[in-house]
């Protein structure tokens, strides 16, 4: 019974519909930057006074597309109050043309950024997950999350509200 309870943990992790990775961690956040749509640099640095939510994700993921959709919905409702959402893109060279028409069919207006080497995702996101968000406040990460699953976009606003007090 006991290894049958150790499996189903394990696909749940692995389904993302339960997650270890909900910890308070506050660890600093390494220095990066990265190219938008547009071919502007940004950089971790400029968001300093700022909340941030770095989303890795991936145009076939559709759980990915879900967290990205209500980080739009709070980036919409508190980007006045200091938040700001970096959606890092981890397609590899056969999707990785998709990232633009995927943007704009769902109308995110925060910083969408390529990362077509994978530098920033091997150092923040080594295992490669998709979805995983990072909450970032002075520039520490505060909470992680892996996958995406009904519900967890009130964790989201619970999260940001509580950081941006």
């Amino acid at each position: 019974m006991k290894i049958l309870s150790q499996i189903l943990i394990v696909v749940l992790l692995l389904t993302g519909n339960i997650s270890l990775a909900n910890n308070k961690v506050t660890t600093p956040v390494p220095a990066f930057q990265l190219k938008n749509l547009k071919g502007k640099r940004v950089n971790i640095k400029d968001f300093k006074d700022k909340v941030v939510i770095i989303s890795f994700w991936a145009t076939w993921c559709t759980p990915c597309k879900r967290e990205l959709d209500d980080a739009n919905t709070l980036y919409k409702k508190y980007n006045k109050d200091g938040l700001e959402v970096l959606a890092i893109a981890t397609d590899g060279p056969e999707t990785y043309s998709q990232i633009r028409g995927t943007v704009k069919r769902h109308k995110w207006r925060f910083h969408v950024l390529p990362d077509k080497e994978g530098e920033v995702t091997s150092i923040l996101n080594p295992r490669g997950t998709v979805p995983y968000s990072i909450y970032i406040k002075n520039n520490k990460i505060m909470y992680d999350h892996e996958g995406y699953a009904q519900g967890d976009a009130e964790r989201m606003n619970k999260y940001i509200k509580t950081l941006l007090k």
